[in-house]
């Protein structure tokens, strides 16, 4: 019985094979109990038995017939570029019978069955998930929506297609195998559009020649052209010179002081692999933000180093400019992934200071609780940040502060709030430690991290450089 099993699941995983469908099953079964009735309680019955079988025999070979001279369908699977977590991107299969049968009707298309390929444990699919438009008899397209749900690499199996008989007898499918193997692979990014349009206004308004940026720019802010005056502007920012030889008042134009160093380094241990309640990583927002920013420092001619850790150095990118230096800065942030190991701070600032001998402004995106628990974190910071500008950007617990919100129902609900209110206070704490050792601490809710620590190297950019 065993060995039968093992034959039967192995048949049935073929990829390439023809099978009755439950239609024939149901309708051999019920043409052999009616055979047994008329076998049974009709004069002549085994007659009757004899040309009911031999009929369905018929028709079931006709049905196979007709099955075959549909041929085996060629089929192309396209995936698309630019894959990003959270988006919403279309796969298209598109299909091709070159046999001499016909499928002009597109209920007969819609009676196929395709199996894309996508893996379960990493795409979600998006309404609607799939149609089937005929296109000219023998040629159809399926289209699906697909929506990633983590960041890097993902592979799609093999296609499976499926389809039946006129008479609904048969099946047969069909596996294809890609001999492109990176066909079947795609690099899902990380989010670049949630964030975008609030970071371009931040870009823009180090551009403006409006109120805020030319009261901001001073400190090491570098002179760009002379200008008329206007209402609300800097007085300190009037040129007295071309004011005395245009005979009205002209004031100095101040741009962002341009190529400078910015290092973000990202946190991938332990404390970052949280699920939030929004279904994302802490990485993620990590990752989100450090695109953000190298995107922001990149426009404004600043250079951007990357570097991700764990208990090690996973990756370590040195600072560049241009599109193609952001391209990458994107495609290697992609892969970071989390792992469950404690972080290691004090060999990434021993890294830091041996390679960056410039001053650099440096983005640390990581965990509060691993303040608390690496010993090394907070004197390695204190060393570094006296000579780099250093910013500690992390996500809020927004569990613990819904936690704290939500009034006690129960002996269970305020062990909770008490448990919540314990951990709000061991991060305030560290907060307090971080700010003591001159390290700016931003700490923000999911939805708005990436935009405040943009909105901080703005503001830095603008007032007072690094």
């Amino acid at each position: 019985m065993s060995s039968f099993r093992r034959l039967w699941k192995k048949w049935a995983s073929r990829g390439d094979r023809q099978s009755p469908t439950t239609l024939a099953v149901l309708a051999w079964l019920c043409a052999g109990i009616l055979c047994f009735v008329l076998g049974s309680f009709v004069p002549d019955g085994l007659l009757v038995w004899t040309l009911v079988w031999l009929l369905i025999a018929v028709v079931s070979i006709l049905d196979l017939a007709s099955l075959r001279r549909l041929g085996v369908p060629s089929l192309t699977r396209t995936l698309g570029d630019n894959w990003q977590i959270g988006v919403a991107h279309e796969v298209t299969i598109h299909v091709e019978y070159k046999g001499m049968g016909s499928l002009t009707s597109n209920r007969r298309w819609n009676r196929t069955q395709l199996d894309v390929g996508e893996p379960d444990d990493v795409l979600r699919t998006v309404s609607p998930p799939r149609c089937f438009a005929s296109l000219a008899g023998h040629q159809a397209e399926f289209k699906a929506l697909y929506q990633p749900a983590r960041r890097g690499k993902i592979r799609f199996s093999p296609v499976d297609f499926a389809w039946e008989s006129p008479l609904r007898l048969w099946r047969r499918m069909n596996r294809y195998e890609d001999p492109d193997q990176a066909s079947h692979e795609v690099l899902v990014l990380p989010d670049l559009t949630s964030w975008r349009n609030e970071v371009l206004s931040i870009q823009r308004a180090l551009h403006d020649d409006g109120q805020h940026v030319r009261r901001a720019a001073v400190g090491s802010a570098e002179f760009s052209y002379i200008a008329d005056y206007a209402v609300f502007d800097n007085p300190r920012h009037i040129n007295w010179a071309a004011t005395a030889r245009r005979g009205k008042l002209m004031k100095n134009v101040y741009e962002p002081e341009r190529g400078q160093h910015v290092v973000i380094a990202i946190d991938a241990s332990r404390y970052m692999g949280v699920r939030l309640p929004d279904g994302k990583l802490r990485l993620d927002y990590a990752v989100d933000c450090a695109a953000a920013l190298a995107q922001t420092a990149l426009a404004l001619g600043d250079q951007v180093g990357i570097l991700a850790f764990t208990d090690e150095i996973l990756l370590k990118l040195p600072p560049g400019n241009g599109t193609k230096h952001y391209a990458e800065v994107v495609r290697q942030l992609a892969a970071v992934e989390p792992k469950p190991v404690q972080g290691g701070y004090d060999a990434v600032f021993r890294s830091l200071s041996g390679r960056f001998r410039r001053r650099s402004l440096l983005f640390v995106l990581s965990e509060l609780e691993g303040v608390a628990t690496d010993v090394g974190l907070l004197p390695a910071l204190a060393t570094f940040s006296q000579r780099h500008p250093t910013l500690f950007v992390t996500v809020a617990d927004v569990q613990a502060r819904a936690a704290v919100k939500t009034p006690p129902k129960s002996p269970r609900d305020a062990a909770l709030v008490a448990a919540a209110e314990w951990v709000l206070q061991n991060r305030e704490r560290e907060r307090e430690q971080l700010l003591r050792n001159g390290v700016q601490v931003i700490e923000s809710m999911p939805g708005t991290v990436v935009v405040e620590a943009v909105r901080e190297y703005a503001r830095r950019k603008r007032r007072q450089g690094w």
